[in-house]
């Protein structure tokens, strides 16, 4: 598979909505709505395909290449790695995946949701469970 899915804006306006709507979340403390950018995100997937690339110059010897162990940027198959194995963490963490859009989550205990695009994750938490993401 070499693409990655896309939450619509509606994801985000739910968000928003439920923030203004609830303002706090089951436990009685005060919802906030963050914004995180992963860094670097398409290097941290493990390669699934064979994918070999041309050393910058000085870097190896004349006339060799190398194999990539990680996804690359502009490679077709780096934001679906990236999107699968944040999925898979988020799913070992109980939080579970949407259906019809696999890049939202919810975790039901933490009383979290969020929705990721590319690299940049939306979450709406209480400041603990923000800092419950941060750990993730």
């Amino acid at each position: 598979m070499l693409f990655s899915n896309v939450p619509p804006l509606e994801a985000a306006q739910i968000l928003c909505s439920e923030l203004a709507t609830r303002k706090k979340n089951k436990k009685g403390k005060d919802l906030r709505l963050a914004l995180y950018d992963i860094s670097r995100a398409h290097v941290y997937g493990r390669a699934q395909r064979e994918r070999y690339v041309t050393l910058p110059p000085g870097a190896g010897q004349e006339g060799y290449c190398a194999i990539l162990k990680k996804t690359m940027y502009g490679t077709q198959d780096a934001s679906h790695v990236w999107q699968e194995d944040y999925s898979n963490h988020l799913k070992r963490k109980h939080s579970h995946q949407g259906q019809a859009w696999t890049s939202v989550f919810r975790h039901d205990e933490l009383d979290i949701k969020l929705l990721v695009h590319g690299d940049d994750f939306l979450v709406l938490a209480d400041q603990g469970g923000k800092s419950t993401c941060n750990k993730y």
